[in-house]
């Protein structure tokens, strides 16, 4: 048994190691799955921001440089001919995060497309969003004269303000993250490029009429209020009007600290000759400008925090080597709550997961949204920073990962498949360790009747020798000796009887032969024969039996029954101090019980549901010096299985145990 258990168990390791690394693996592939299947689709969030961010970015790069004058002129058309159009940045923007349009000067001065310079401020239907836009102009204008901007060609790379004026890095490249679809596809080139930026890489140029350059040069004293980009002071009406036009004899500039210093040598290109809007002619620019056309350089769109509420989203436009700046204010936390509402709340992901949009300068948050459900089993991060001009916005997004459809799945049949393989192994092991034990009870049985056997045959013998040779001296010493071999023979048979009836019920080859009656008669006799062994053995017999009605039972097989119970109480109760023998007979309208107690050690509370298991001895000191085959009590419940009925073993309150036969009426 040892052996087989050695066995088994490296059997079953065999089994179980590679059952189990399937198992693990799958999880953890499955849980690789998961978590590639939420990045991908958080990504997607991510992108469906980038793609309205991208969306804006295109637009506001693809205006027309004049587009940033109250009034614009059509293809042909020249300020003497028509008054112009409306531009479209003089309405209301369409998106609630944008406060509106403007453009700062190479003087620092503000001018606006929301703004008709015939029009009083003070009338102007705009007027607050106006005086908001030039107070960020002044900001502007002081972020500026820090770290005055180049007009290279590298300029798009560079954020307007450096490090003094909240600038992001925009060209922080974004962690590669593995993705769902790279099992699909294989990842585009240029797709690191791409993530750098949400519109135009570099400058391009434009071609734009006189007329057009006029418009963008304009800019009457009555309309805003110019102020200093260092004190915000207004500029004198020298300056004023040297930069009507955007030219002067003497051209303005920042020195370092921010304030105006005069330049005696200007380009003169940049110095056209025009005339005021109220002439009736226009000086020809020809003379000065022998093109009809400016080549105007556009570079891709920057951004500059200019407080803790407003972003400014600009271009700087090159004409004739002066620097305009052309943009739009963008109000932070409407952005961030458009953002927020458009993409994100309706999602399903917000019912597991928690988004966060933080505005960050110089790695510390300015402001920020939060929304969605947190919890505590939240074991996904995912951060995400926009392309240029946006690189100064993060989103990032913790969630619990959602199981896949599969895994329940998986779970419910790694259990089935683990309870299966140890249940297997259990039955298997069960049905040898019973096998084995079945077949050493039956060498203990083949051993316990050879011994039975021989013990009544060698008293037999021995006795008759001693009649035989006439030891006997006295006709009494004769009968005693005749009792003798009388009990041994009995003994013997009834050991042969069991043994016999034991093989025919294993073989299910026994008759049942019901009789009716009331169980008296069977009582009285086997009481009357097992009398004279309870007197020699000291035992009294209490027999109390109720009024019963006849029933059907098989005479044999219940004389047999009672012969052995009996025998059994005799044989282990013969220590025992009180010797008592109790049988009880009652009856109900359904069954008829018949129970046999004795004041014996009783039967030990693990052996109880085993006793009348096959060849089954309980293993302890008593049954060891005590003789049997360990049939006896399988023999009594074999015989009442066979009449309908059950046994059942207890131990009595105080001593002993009782044996209950039920029968059916």
């Amino acid at each position: 048994m040892n052996r087989f258990r050695i066995l088994l168990v490296v059997f079953f390791l065999v089994i179980a190691a590679p059952l189990g690394y399937f198992v693990v693996r799958t999880h953890v592939s499955l849980g690789q799955e998961e978590r590639a299947e939420l990045r991908y689709f958080t990504e997607t969030l991510f992108g469906r921001m980038e793609e309205e961010l991208a969306s804006l970015v295109l637009r506001e790069e693809s205006r027309a440089v004049d587009q940033y004058s109250y009034l614009i002129l059509r293809p042909g058309e020249t300020p003497d001919s028509s008054p112009g159009i409306r531009s479209p940045l003089s309405y209301p923007p369409g998106e609630p995060y944008l406060l509106g349009y403007f453009q700062n000067n190479p003087d620092g001065t503000f001018q606006t497309p929301m703004k008709s310079g015939d029009m009083p401020p003070s009338l102007d239907e705009y007027s607050a969003a106006i005086k908001k836009m030039q107070e960020l102009n002044v900001q502007f204008n002081t972020l500026r004269s820090q770290d005055p901007p180049s007009s290279s060609g590298d300029e798009s790379h560079e954020m307007a303000a450096g490090s003094a004026g909240r600038a992001v890095d925009p060209s922080v490249k974004r962690k590669k993250e593995s993705r769902l679809q790279e099992k699909y596809f294989s990842p585009r080139q240029d797709s690191e490029k791409n993530k750098l930026s949400l519109g135009q890489e570099t400058q391009r140029m434009e071609e734009i009429t006189m007329a057009q350059a006029e418009q963008i040069l304009e800019r009457k004293a009555a309309s805003v209020p110019m102020l200093s980009s260092k004190s915000g002071r207004p500029l004198d009406n020298e300056q004023v009007g040297a930069d009507r036009y955007g030219y002067s004899g003497t051209d303005v500039n920042r020195d370092g600290d921010g304030g105006a210093r005069a330049s005696s040598s200007v380009d003169a290109l940049s110095r056209p000759a025009v005339r005021d809007r109220g002439s009736s002619e226009i000086s020809d620019l020809r003379g000065v400008i022998p093109l009809e056309t400016f080549r105007v350089e556009v570079a891709p769109l920057q951004s500059v925090l200019l407080d803790d509420q407003h972003l400014f989203l600009f271009r700087r436009i090159v004409i004739n080597g002066r620097i305009y700046s052309q943009g739009f204010v963008v109000v932070i936390p409407a952005l961030l709550d458009h953002l927020v509402v458009a993409h994100y709340n309706d999602q399903p992901l917000s019912r597991f997961s928690s988004i966060k949009l933080a505005v960050v300068d110089q790695g510390k948050e300015i402001v920020h949204r939060v929304s969605g459900e947190t919890g505590a089993n939240d074991e996904f991060y995912l951060e995400h920073r926009f392309p240029r001009p946006f690189s100064f916005l993060t989103a990032s997004i913790t969630s619990a990962i959602p199981p896949a459809a599969g895994r329940r799945t998986l779970v419910i049949m790694t259990v089935a498949c683990g309870f299966i393989v140890v249940l297997g192994f259990i039955v298997v092991y069960q049905s040898v360790r019973v096998v084995v034990e079945h077949s050493e009870r039956r060498s203990g049985f083949v051993s316990s009747v050879t011994h039975e056997l021989k013990t009544p045959l060698t008293t037999i013998r021995m006795y008759v020798e001693m009649l035989e040779q006439g030891i006997a001296g006295s006709p009494e010493q004769e009968e005693e000796y005749f009792r003798i071999l009388m009990s041994e023979t009995g003994r013997l048979s009834r050991l042969i009887n069991n043994v016999l009836e034991f093989s025919r019920l294993d073989r299910q080859q026994r008759p049942v032969n019901l009789v009716q009656g009331d169980l008296s008669e069977v009582i009285r006799e086997v009481t009357d024969g097992m009398a004279e062994k309870m007197r020699q053995e000291g035992f009294t017999l209490d027999l109390h039996c109720d009024e019963v009605s006849a029933f059907h039972y098989d005479r044999e097989a219940m004389i047999q029954i009672l012969i052995n119970l009996l025998d059994n109480s005799i044989k282990f109760g013969r220590d025992m101090g009180e010797k008592k023998i109790r049988i009880r007979l009652a009856q109900n309208q359904r069954q008829t019980s018949l129970s046999v107690s004795d004041t014996g050690p009783g039967i030990d509370g693990k052996a109880l549901q085993r006793v009348f298991d096959d060849f089954y001895r309980e293993d302890n000191s008593l049954t060891r010096k005590t003789q049997g085959t360990g049939i006896g009590l399988a023999l009594v419940k074999k015989l009442t299985a066979t009449m309908g009925g059950t046994v059942a073993a207890a131990n009595n309150p105080g001593s002993g145990c009782t044996i209950t036969i039920t029968l059916p009426r």
